[in-house]
Formats: C-alpha cells, structure tokens, sequence
C-alpha cells in the first residue's frame, strides 16, 4: 500500500492530525507576539541649556535632570522629532540645530507642571471617582508644549498646543507618513 491509499483509507485521522498541526502552529505564532509585560522604552530629551539630545526613559516625566543641571535643575524635556525615512541612529549628543542636517525635523518638545508630575507619581488605587477626575484634569492642563524656536509653553489641550501638534503631518513627500525618532 502507498501513501496516498494509505491518505485515502485513513481522512480522518489526516484531518485531524492536520488540523492539530494547525493549531499548534496558530498558539506558537501567537505566544511569539504577545509582548510580555513591556518595561519601559528608550525615548530623546534635550538639554534645554545646551540643546543637546540625550536618552531618557517614557516613564521619567519632563522636565527631568538633563546632563548638563547641577544637583535640584530639571531642564530636560521631550523632544518629538521625525523623519520622512528611517531615523538616524544615535543622535544622543547632537544639537537640536544639526538635525536637520540628517533629514530630521523637531516638531515640538513637551512638559509638565509641578502639579502635574506630581500626580502623574500618585497611586489611585484607592481613590474616588471624584479624586480621579480632579487627577485627570491635572494632569491633562498642566501637559505643556512649545516650539524649540519659542520659549512660551501652551497647554497640549489649547487651540496653540493642537496647532504645534499638528503642523509636521504633511511635511513628507508623496504623503508619506514622518516616522518617530527614537533611541
């Protein structure tokens, strides 16, 4: 008997062979790309007295110490900046003003207030709806933006921090979508 009557003779036990194949190969697929617990990420700050990029992580809220503070200074915030192709590696250390030279463009930097960061470190496990709104409402008007050609900061949530927010979408040839640069 050759395979294929041995095939013929036993579809039941192929089926379900195969369809087991099947499933196992599915769970496989799916345990390789369920991230387990994510830590935090890589992302640029920039040394607001030297204009300067240097790595933090996303979970440190701005302004956060950059290198060049002494002891109690913060003026390190999140730079967004993009790219119309694949970002440079390594920008740790460039200036803001050289960027442009490898195809990056910055489109705004970020921050919160005191207030703000505050909340953000609170633990709201146990709180009311009514503390919970007030948390939100902190931290959601004390997100501040600004341009890294100006030095007056708007909230995320005004018409200003929308306009900033926005303004980098269609900067991109044939409508490509800018990339984030990141570490």
């Amino acid at each position: 008997m050759n395979v294929r009557e041995w095939l013929n003779n036993n579809s039941a036990v192929v089926t379900i062979v195969a369809v087991l194949v099947l499933c196992f190969a599915l769970a496989f697929i799916i345990w390789n790309n369920t991230p387990t617990r994510p830590g935090p990420i890589d992302i640029y700050f920039v040394d607001l007295n030297t204009g300067e990029l240097f790595v933090g992580k996303n979970n440190e809220h701005p302004p956060i110490q950059a290198p060049s503070d002494n002891e109690g200074e913060y003026n390190g915030v999140r730079i967004h900046m993009y790219s119309c192709g694949d970002c440079p590696s390594r920008l740790q250390g460039r200036s803001v003003e050289d960027l442009a030279s490898d195809g990056v463009f910055v489109a705004y930097y970020e921050r919160y207030t005191d207030e703000a960061r505050q909340a953000l470190q609170r633990d709201m496990t146990e709180s009311s709806p009514e503390d919970e709104m007030r948390y939100y409402e902190v931290i959601e008007m004390g997100q501040l933006v600004r341009s890294p050609e100006r030095t007056e900061w708007v909230s995320i949530n005004s018409e200003a921090g929308y306009r900033l927010m926005s303004r980098f979408g269609d900067r991109c040839d044939r409508g490509d979508t800018p990339s984030i640069c990141r570490p």
